[in-house]
């Protein structure tokens, strides 16, 4: 086990704006209409959902080279949808924006997919407590049924 010469404190790291902002605008080489003039990282960090608990920062050791290094699950999620929105159609990504303003997160999927699930969640929003029980309890029993 090596012994770590510096004692790191992994919440001090942050997600380099200006290394983000520059590998955006690198593969956009121009401004989407979208962000309104906000850098990359602002833009992308309003649209994408917020950092979830099993994505926090934390310190790994390679055990190889018995070196140390911080791994950010959130920043590489950030990034990858990111490079993933700026190859889409000017409609898709419209559509996205237009879905995270109703709070409905994109994260990654398929445009039929994603169009399914927001069409499924609008509705889903509509029920009763007492249809939504009987809605996930239908889905539920569905799943089920799909697994044996």
């Amino acid at each position: 086990m090596a012994k770590f010469k510096k004692k790191v404190d992994v919440e001090s790291v942050a997600l380099d704006r200006s290394l983000f902002d520059y590998f955006i605008e690198q593969r956009l080489n121009r401004s989407l209409p979208e962000m309104h003039g906000q850098a990359p990282y602002e833009f992308f960090s309003e649209l994408f959902e917020p950092e979830g608990r099993e994505e926090r920062k934390n310190m790994v050791e390679n055990r190889h080279t018995e070196r140390e290094a911080i791994v950010w699950p959130y920043a590489i999620r950030v990034l990858g949808l990111a490079r993933k929105y700026i190859t889409m159609s000017a409609r898709e990504r419209q559509y996205i924006v237009r879905c995270r303003e109703s709070e409905i997160f994109w994260r990654g999927d398929d445009m039929d997919f994603f169009r399914t699930y927001v069409a499924e969640l609008l509705e889903y929003k509509k029920l009763s407590d007492e249809e939504k029980v009987v809605y996930r309890a239908n889905a539920f029993e569905k799943m089920r049924a799909l697994c044996a």
